[in-house]
């Protein structure tokens, strides 16, 4: 009896050894015929950019695919629907549902995740996952393929001198202390054509690098390596440029030591320095007017937002909307007019800066077809924000003046800045900016209480009736509406639910099994 269980032993040790040799042959198979040889070269510049130098010829880096998959794989996602998926991002995996609520389901459940983002369409979600809560350990790209329920590990995106560990005790200013905070910042952006993934990795030396990953040919290409860190890039709209600001040291909370704008071609063949940005402690993008111009301003430990001004990354050319001493609280920016909408709350903080009064507080309005800015409305306070809605083409903005009991309202103004009915009155219950659905017919917003979270409510209206519903009482996570539907999908704490016009009735979809729901987007096929 014992030898015979022995025979059966040494058979199936035999069958098991013979399966992992033809794995491993069929692995390193693979594997060599996926890895090709480290291009070089000096990149040229066709002179369509004003760079003011060149950094060290590009660099291709093809990632081996030694790296498995440490998700669990769906193996097979129901066909999509012409709507896509709404994505739901919590700190240990994706979810998917279609855009009627239905197949709600997780595509990836791994480590923690600390981001992803997705495509207009492609039906692909990229991620970034670490091995802690904090973003510590070995960080990773990752890519779930929603057509097909696949999931792979793209590159590590940290090594041996980047890669940090509870207890490590780095000083501020060492280059794998601050390559691994540049690594915390929303670092993932797709091309508005679909093709690359821009992100940011410090797997190459001890710096925080610019990176993009062709989607077509799966490609990784160095973009920006530099002895500083860049973080959170940009997009032009065309997608011919990438644009990324860089830093010697990401600080303690008081602001970045930045150094430089940098700019680059997705394909590696062009990259520079686009403008010198030692002089500010960050930078925001506001936006573009078109292909070749963006709307931006520096940011000063002193008061904020300043120097509002339009870059345009082919000519070099200039235009500043605001002095390079003045400061604001809020803007936006109409494309089609090109006009730029701006608040200025406080008087006392800019004289407190600048031993002087440089303007009165108030809602501006800036044209380009004058050059001027127009003073529009002078309540405006602290939290006097601003917003262009798109659907509606009006701008909308808090005007800090008592009406019916309230401590404010919103106005709509037209693109020019004007009252003249053209945009939709909001009514006085309105106190956040409202988010409108594809028709323009309806809006939710956001009741927010930081004393109270209780009394925190998730509301809709409807713009023709001037009605509106408290969708779900309590503090939303987030949501977002069905890309062509008037249907509003959102998240309360681990649960995802959706309403429907006109009544916005909310109905439970689904829930993550406790992971909080960090954040809601859309996949399209």
């Amino acid at each position: 009896m014992i030898k015979r269980q022995l025979m059966v032993g040494l058979i199936l040790l035999s069958l098991l050894l013979l399966a992992c040799a033809c794995n491993v042959g069929d692995y390193f198979n693979n594997l060599f015929s996926r890895v090709q040889e480290e291009l070089d070269g000096d990149a040229e510049i066709d002179g369509t950019v004003p760079l003011e130098e060149l950094t060290e010829a590009t660099e291709e880096i093809v990632q081996e695919e030694a790296q498995l998959p440490t998700a669990e794989t769906v193996d097979e996602i129901e066909p999509v629907l012409e709507g896509g998926w709404l994505v739901a991002e919590t700190t240990g995996g994706l979810w998917v549902v279609d855009d009627q609520g239905g197949n709600f389901r997780n595509v990836y459940s791994g480590q923690y995740l600390k981001q992803s983002a997705a495509p207009d369409n492609g039906g692909v979600v990229a991620f970034i996952q670490s091995e802690t809560e904090w973003g510590e350990g070995i960080l990773e790209l990752g890519m779930v393929y929603l057509n097909s329920g696949n999931t792979e590990i793209v590159a590590a995106l940290t090594n041996d001198q980047t890669t940090f560990y509870p207890g490590d005790d780095m000083d501020i200013g060492d280059p794998g202390r601050e390559a691994a905070m540049a690594m915390g910042f929303d670092n993932l952006a797709w091309s508005p054509d679909n093709r690359y993934l821009a992100f940011v990795g410090a797997q190459h030396d001890r710096f925080a690098d610019l990176y993009s990953f062709d989607l077509q040919s799966t490609e990784i290409r160095r973009l920006v390596g530099t002895e500083s860190h860049v973080y959170q890039p940009v997009w032009s709209p065309d997608s011919q440029y990438l644009l990324a600001p860089s830093a010697t040291s990401f600080g303690t909370g008081a602001g970045f030591a930045m150094d430089s704008m940098w700019i680059a071609r997705p394909d590696g063949s062009e990259s520079g320095v686009l403008f010198d940005a030692s002089n500010s402690i960050d930078m925001q993008v506001w936006g573009w007017l078109d292909d070749e111009t963006m709307l931006f301003s520096p940011l000063d430990i002193m008061a904020g937002y300043k120097n509002l001004q339009l870059f345009n990354i082919r000519s070099g050319a200039v235009t500043e909307i605001i002095g390079s001493s003045d400061y604001f609280y809020d803007a936006d920016f109409s494309s089609d007019a090109r006009t730029v909408m701006f608040s200025f709350p406080f008087d006392d903080i800019l004289e407190w800066v600048d031993g002087e009064t440089i303007t009165e507080r108030g809602l501006y309005l800036w044209r380009e077809d004058t050059g001027a800015v127009e003073k529009i409305n002078p309540d405006v306070d602290y939290g006097s924000w601003v917003v262009f809605e798109p659907y509606s083409q009006c701008y909308y903005a808090w005007i800090s003046q008592p009406v019916g009991g309230s401590s404010g309202y919103m106005q709509a103004y037209s693109p020019y800045g004007q009252i003249d009915g053209s945009c939709p009155a909001l009514p006085l219950g309105v106190t956040e900016a409202p988010t409108f659905s594809a028709s323009g017919n309806y809006y939710f917003w956001k009741i927010q209480s930081w004393d109270n979270p209780q009394s925190d409510s998730l509301m809709a209206g409807n713009l023709a009736t001037e009605e509106w519903y408290t969708v779900q009482s309590g503090m939303v996570n987030f949501a977002a509406w069905h890309p062509t539907e008037e249907l509003v999908f959102f998240a309360q704490g681990s649960r995802l639910y959706m309403a429907a016009a006109p009544d916005f009735v909310p109905v439970e979809i689904g829930t993550t099994g406790g992971l909080e729901i960090t954040d809601l987007y859309w996949a399209m096929p």
